[in-house]
């Protein structure tokens, strides 16, 4: 059941993660890093510290959710995930084994490299979004663009609201840019539509 909840989560990471993918300039480009309860990615210019009722994936599983291990990759991970059109860059799980948290990293094609952090947002919230969730069993009731304060300014957040099992599930995504790349940071919670503690958690990280 576990594993299921969690590809369940992902699927949104993923799908809109597929907005836009193409090349970039890379010679600045880093990988997220965790130490203890702080995740930190100065090429995008974001952090969290979560409480200690989360628990980061470790380097193996960030492999495995992108579908790599070592033995695929060898020890210089940069050259491989900077070619990558979209990534998995960082997925924490709630010590209740449903709630979790992801950033997904995306290159833009040139022709959307163009497009604001709101752009990004109005265009992944779409109906082939809906119809992947609803694919994987989550009963869409609600999805729409909102307006709130997240890392220090107001920015677009796609809400989603849903059942799966009997069970309430909401989501809300946003999106930082830096150059040609764009993050989408994806909450989820079950039963529990308050995303004050989870926004309050992110910081902005300079090199």
């Amino acid at each position: 059941m576990k594993k299921k909840i969690l590809s369940l989560i992902m699927i949104i990471g993923i799908m809109i993660s597929m907005v836009a993918c193409g090349n970039s300039d890379d010679k600045d480009f880093l990988l997220g890093t965790v130490n203890g309860n702080v995740y930190e990615n100065s090429f995008i210019g974001i952090g969290c510290e979560l409480d200690k009722n989360w628990n980061f994936y470790n380097e193996e599983q960030i492999l495995e959710v992108n579908d790599m291990t070592k033995d695929m990759v060898g020890e210089d991970y940069k050259k491989y995930f900077t070619e990558k059109s979209y990534y998995i860059d960082m997925m924490a799980v709630h010590s209740n084994g449903m709630d979790t948290v992801n950033i997904n990293v995306q290159k833009l094609e040139l022709a959307q490299s163009m497009f604001s952090e709101d752009d990004y947002i109005d265009s992944a919230a779409n109906d082939d979004l809906k119809a992947s969730l609803e694919s994987m069993g989550i009963t869409v009731t609600d999805m729409s663009v909102i307006e709130e304060n997240f890392m220090g300014k107001k920015r677009k957040a796609i809400s989603i609201s849903g059942d799966f099992s009997g069970h309430k599930v909401y989501e809300r995504v946003y999106a930082v840019k830096k150059g040609t790349r764009i993050a989408a940071i994806t909450f989820a919670q079950w039963d529990n539509s308050d995303f004050s503690n989870l926004k309050d958690s992110f910081f902005a990280v300079s090199k």
